[in-house]
Protein backbone atom coordinates (compact mmCIF):
# COMPACT_ATOMS: atom_id res chain seq x y z
CA UNK A 1 0.00 0.00 0.00
CA UNK A 2 1.32 3.43 -0.94
CA UNK A 3 0.74 6.17 1.60
CA UNK A 4 0.91 9.83 0.74
CA UNK A 5 1.43 12.57 3.28
CA UNK A 6 -0.87 15.57 3.37
CA UNK A 7 1.49 17.71 1.27
CA UNK A 8 0.62 15.60 -1.79
CA UNK A 9 -3.07 16.40 -1.36
CA UNK A 10 -2.48 20.15 -1.82
CA UNK A 11 -4.36 21.46 -4.79
CA UNK A 12 -2.52 22.76 -7.79
CA UNK A 13 -2.45 26.54 -8.16
CA UNK A 14 -4.53 28.20 -10.86
CA UNK A 15 -2.53 28.41 -14.06
CA UNK A 16 -2.76 31.23 -16.57
CA UNK A 17 -0.87 30.48 -19.75
CA UNK A 18 1.02 33.21 -21.59
CA UNK A 19 1.03 31.23 -24.82
CA UNK A 20 -0.85 28.32 -26.39
CA UNK A 21 2.33 26.38 -27.18
CA UNK A 22 5.54 25.33 -25.46
CA UNK A 23 8.18 26.47 -27.92
CA UNK A 24 11.56 24.91 -27.21
CA UNK A 25 13.56 27.88 -28.53
CA UNK A 26 11.57 30.35 -26.46
CA UNK A 27 11.82 28.29 -23.28
CA UNK A 28 15.59 27.70 -23.42
CA UNK A 29 16.49 31.28 -24.39
CA UNK A 30 18.64 32.86 -21.69
CA UNK A 31 18.72 29.79 -19.45
CA UNK A 32 21.85 27.89 -18.34
CA UNK A 33 21.33 25.13 -20.92
CA UNK A 34 23.53 23.73 -23.67
CA UNK A 35 22.11 21.62 -26.51
CA UNK A 36 23.21 18.02 -26.08
CA UNK A 37 21.46 15.70 -28.53
CA UNK A 38 18.51 14.89 -30.76
CA UNK A 39 16.82 11.55 -30.45
CA UNK A 40 13.52 9.72 -30.16
CA UNK A 41 11.39 9.17 -27.09
CA UNK A 42 10.10 5.73 -26.06
CA UNK A 43 6.91 6.39 -28.05
CA UNK A 44 8.93 7.39 -31.14
CA UNK A 45 8.38 11.13 -30.84
CA UNK A 46 11.18 13.64 -31.42
CA UNK A 47 13.27 14.37 -28.33
CA UNK A 48 15.77 17.19 -27.87
CA UNK A 49 17.92 16.97 -24.77
CA UNK A 50 19.67 19.97 -23.20
CA UNK A 51 22.35 19.82 -20.49
CA UNK A 52 21.81 22.04 -17.48
CA UNK A 53 25.00 24.09 -17.09
CA UNK A 54 24.23 26.07 -13.91
CA UNK A 55 27.56 26.50 -12.11
CA UNK A 56 25.90 25.68 -8.75
CA UNK A 57 25.16 22.12 -9.92
CA UNK A 58 27.57 19.23 -10.32
CA UNK A 59 27.95 19.09 -14.11
CA UNK A 60 29.23 15.50 -14.03
CA UNK A 61 25.85 14.15 -12.89
CA UNK A 62 24.17 14.73 -16.25
CA UNK A 63 21.28 17.00 -15.30
CA UNK A 64 19.05 17.55 -18.33
CA UNK A 65 15.92 19.16 -19.74
CA UNK A 66 14.10 17.33 -22.54
CA UNK A 67 11.51 18.54 -25.01
CA UNK A 68 9.38 15.80 -26.57
CA UNK A 69 6.87 16.09 -29.43
CA UNK A 70 6.46 16.02 -33.17
CA UNK A 71 7.34 19.72 -33.44
CA UNK A 72 9.71 21.51 -31.08
CA UNK A 73 7.83 24.75 -31.78
CA UNK A 74 4.87 23.10 -29.98
CA UNK A 75 6.31 20.44 -27.65
CA UNK A 76 3.97 17.89 -26.08
CA UNK A 77 6.08 17.42 -22.99
CA UNK A 78 8.96 18.96 -21.08
CA UNK A 79 10.78 16.82 -18.55
CA UNK A 80 13.91 17.31 -16.54
CA UNK A 81 16.42 15.75 -14.19
CA UNK A 82 17.94 18.12 -11.67
CA UNK A 83 19.10 17.72 -8.07
CA UNK A 84 21.43 19.30 -5.57
CA UNK A 85 23.36 17.69 -2.74
CA UNK A 86 24.36 19.08 0.64
CA UNK A 87 27.96 19.21 1.87
CA UNK A 88 27.59 15.71 3.34
CA UNK A 89 26.57 14.32 -0.05
CA UNK A 90 22.89 13.85 0.82
CA UNK A 91 20.16 14.75 -1.63
CA UNK A 92 18.95 18.27 -0.79
CA UNK A 93 15.31 19.24 -1.09
CA UNK A 94 14.46 21.35 -4.12
CA UNK A 95 11.55 22.97 -2.27
CA UNK A 96 13.56 25.93 -0.88
CA UNK A 97 13.53 28.79 -3.36
CA UNK A 98 17.32 29.21 -3.03
CA UNK A 99 17.85 25.80 -4.64
CA UNK A 100 19.29 26.11 -8.18
CA UNK A 101 16.90 23.47 -9.56
CA UNK A 102 13.92 25.32 -8.09
CA UNK A 103 15.10 28.61 -9.59
CA UNK A 104 15.62 27.02 -13.01
CA UNK A 105 12.11 25.52 -12.98
CA UNK A 106 10.59 28.91 -12.10
CA UNK A 107 12.49 30.51 -15.01
CA UNK A 108 11.44 27.77 -17.44
CA UNK A 109 7.79 27.90 -16.41
CA UNK A 110 7.91 31.69 -16.58
CA UNK A 111 8.38 31.41 -20.33
CA UNK A 112 4.80 30.14 -20.76
CA UNK A 113 3.00 30.52 -17.38
CA UNK A 114 1.98 33.94 -16.02
CA UNK A 115 2.78 33.22 -12.33
CA UNK A 116 5.38 30.42 -12.33
CA UNK A 117 6.54 30.41 -8.67
CA UNK A 118 3.44 28.76 -7.09
CA UNK A 119 3.31 26.15 -9.88
CA UNK A 120 7.04 25.36 -9.52
CA UNK A 121 6.68 24.97 -5.74
CA UNK A 122 3.66 22.69 -6.20
CA UNK A 123 5.34 20.50 -8.83
CA UNK A 124 8.53 20.14 -6.78
CA UNK A 125 6.67 19.48 -3.54
CA UNK A 126 4.42 16.79 -5.03
CA UNK A 127 7.37 15.19 -6.82
CA UNK A 128 9.35 14.95 -3.58
CA UNK A 129 6.35 13.51 -1.73
CA UNK A 130 5.93 10.84 -4.42
CA UNK A 131 9.60 9.91 -4.16
CA UNK A 132 9.32 9.58 -0.38
CA UNK A 133 6.08 7.62 -0.64
CA UNK A 134 7.53 5.11 -3.09
CA UNK A 135 10.86 4.90 -1.28
CA UNK A 136 12.93 6.44 -4.08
Amino acid sequence: MVTMNSAYADTAPAIKLKTNVINEKSVVAGLPLTFAEKGKSNNNRLRNRWKITDSRLDKDLGWTVEFIGQKMADADKVQWRCAEYDVAGNLASAVPEINACHQLLVKMLGKFVADPAPLAAYLIKTSEVRKQSFGV
